[in-house]
């Protein structure tokens, strides 16, 4: 009974090694290999399994297009946040003795325990598109206790605005005009958290452009935390968690306990 126990787990690891054309997906990196390996291949099947369920059915198209002629890659950047995941992809084919250099990014998310693909952009190197179209939500806004005297109460709300070359600053998000977010300092029943997750706004993005993002108490009239993305990003900086290590102008007492995390998705609008 033991040896038919051992080789039945057996089977099952078989199975699951070669599910996707490679091994158990546990990391972004092996589901994106696979994911290109069945492309280069044009093994539809090997594509799909790599693929989010609600997603599957873009396998042929992929095949079809730029994805059934790529031959030689390299792994990029990687942006993960807990169960969403963007990695770049750099693409370098021979045409005619000539080098075509070009990227494309895949978005992925974690699904029962597997990394899967979930939307797949190109972009051709140096040539981005102007404008991508996202749509953004504040999942979360949650500052610790300890960076406030206990029973202060704090005013939770977000500011967003695209800054252009010269510093002008053009509104996107102010959740302000989504109502009230009071928390207490130490009070478990009024956490020192707001999200506004059912909220999602469009946001037009390019290379290079920079966003600017104040954490404010409105209670208090003051900024709690800023931040300003880097115009080098090479991929949609609003997206995962970014943790504040100042807090009202003050280093922050618990470095992991005051961030902000945001949901974003590519709309396919441009």
């Amino acid at each position: 009974m033991q040896r038919k126990t051992l080789a039945w787990l057996s089977f099952i690891s078989v199975l699951l090694l070669t599910a996707c054309g490679g091994p158990v997906h546990s990391t972004p990196e092996d589901t994106a290999i696979s994911f290109l390996k069945a492309g280069r291949n044009k093994d539809e099947a090997a594509m799909t399994a790599c693929m989010a369920r609600n997603d599957r059915g873009q396998a042929k198209t992929y095949i079809a297009g730029k994805l059934g002629n790529i031959s030689n890659w390299e792994l990029g950047t990687k942006v993960r946040d807990y169960e969403k995941c963007t990695i770049e992809v750099k693409v370098v084919e021979t045409k005619d003795g000539k080098k075509d250099t070009s990227s494309l990014q895949l978005y992925m998310i974690n699904e029962e325990g597997l990394w899967k693909v979930s939307f797949v952009k190109m972009m051709e190197e140096g040539n981005a598109p102007s404008s991508d179209a996202y749509e953004v939500t504040v999942a979360e806004l949650r500052f610790a206790d300890v960076e406030f005297n206990q029973g202060t109460d704090v005013g939770l709300q977000v500011k967003i605005f695209a800054l252009n070359a010269d510093g002008k600053r053009k509104p996107l998000i102010d959740t302000t005009s989504w109502g009230t977010n009071i928390g207490r300092a130490g009070d478990k029943e009024k956490p020192l958290v707001a999200s506004w997750a059912n909220k999602p706004v469009k946001i037009d993005w390019k290379m290079g452009e920079v966003f600017k993002i104040e954490a404010w108490d409105t209670k208090n009239d003051k900024i709690l935390a800023e931040w300003s993305t880097s115009a080098d990003a090479k991929s949609f900086p609003l997206s995962g968690c970014v943790t504040f290590v100042k807090v009202a102008g003050h280093d922050a007492k618990d470095s992991q306990g005051n961030f902000i995390k945001f949901n974003a998705k590519p709309t396919g609008a441009k």
